[in-house]
């Protein structure tokens, strides 16, 4: 059996002591020396233990990474033999023993999605949480919520643009998503997608919300029809008004993407997910014509003094405010109270 086979075989029993008798003084991670190497790799076993794993079953597979200098490097999934966890290996085997263990966090191996569970990076000391087998049991249930979740809106979106109703039904499922985050929190990459996941029902939550202010929208665009827009006092009164109505509006408008028109119909995009913009055409309509007459209005009545635009420059936060108030430089020059 050569060192690295057994280097395997030891991960494959979860057994620490054999690995800190084959393993070379000389093994180093990226991050940690041979023994702080050990405890966390200890660490990561204790996981595995407490979530019901006698063994580790070890599956070849390579770094798919286009960005990580393992590039193509030969690696084992580790998958734990009850709850389908794996912890993720690359083995440096340019040199007769094996020296550089690295965590591989794009490992690709003949497995299928749906035969794994959690992915387990080795854990750090420094961030280790001791976990019992419940607060594991419960953080892999939150996780298959929210990753069914996910995956039920990726499916609705494959289909086309997302209806309103439909966005809807979503979100009135998700309510509950940030109670399914774990309490405790496993070094995982998974996070990301499942704050992505909480990250789309927060962004699809306030876009409903949004439409609560359909009446005072169309009633600041049927305003806008009524004067031209030469009547600079009415315009600039117009703006003022409606200056709150429009931040409300910026907050879930500037978390769009981009809009895009597929045969005749336009989407709005949030995380690469598409909404059908139908029911939104005043709520877009309302920010385009705000916007671009409120910063060309407020570029022509900048009240601010050289002294002002010092201030300003240097990071003054309440002149900041003050800076991008059309209400405040209009006030100053007395062309309204």
């Amino acid at each position: 059996m050569t060192q690295k086979e057994a280097i395997i075989f030891y991960f494959q029993e979860m057994d620490i002591s054999m690995l800190e008798l084959i393993l070379s003084d000389k093994v180093k991670n990226s991050e940690w020396d041979k023994q702080l190497f050990l405890k966390n790799i200890e660490n990561t076993f204790w996981i595995f233990k407490q979530a019901g794993d006698t063994k580790l079953i070890p599956h070849k597979g390579f770094c798919k990474s286009y960005s990580c200098d393992n590039k193509g490097c030969s690696g084992y999934s580790f998958v734990g033999n009850n709850s389908h966890m794996h912890l993720d290996i690359i083995f440096d085997e340019s040199k007769l023993e094996v020296q550089d263990i690295f965590d591989c966090r794009s490992l690709k191996t003949s497995l299928f999605t749906d035969e794994l569970n959690l992915l387990i990076p080795i854990q750090s000391s420094d961030n280790y949480i001791d976990l019992s087998k419940s607060d594991i049991n419960e953080i892999v249930d939150n996780y298959n919520t929210c990753f069914s979740l996910l995956d039920e809106i990726v499916q609705l979106n494959k289909k086309g643009s997302i209806l309103k109703k439909d966005c809807l039904n979503w979100v009135h499922k998700a309510d509950l998503i940030k109670e399914y985050l774990p309490k405790t929190k496993i070094d995982n990459p998974a996070f990301d997608k499942l704050f992505g996941c909480v990250g789309i029902h927060t962004y699809l939550l306030k876009l409903i919300l949004i439409t609560k202010y359909d009446a005072e929208i169309e009633n600041a665009l049927e305003e806008y029809k009524q004067f031209k827009k030469s009547e600079e006092l009415k315009l600039l009164l117009w703006l003022v008004k409606y200056q709150e109505l429009n931040n409300i509006i910026s907050e879930i408008y500037l978390l769009l993407n981009s809009t895009k028109t597929i045969k005749g119909n336009s989407s709005l995009i949030i995380h690469n997910i598409m909404i059908d913009s139908k029911g939104y055409e005043n709520v877009i309509y309302f920010y385009i014509v705000f916007n671009k007459y409120y910063s060309r209005m407020l570029k022509k009545h900048n009240s601010f003094t050289e002294h002002d635009q010092i201030k300003f420059m240097s990071g003054d936060d309440e002149l900041n405010d003050k800076y991008l108030s059309l209400k405040y430089h209009l006030k100053r020059k007395g062309i309204i109270e």
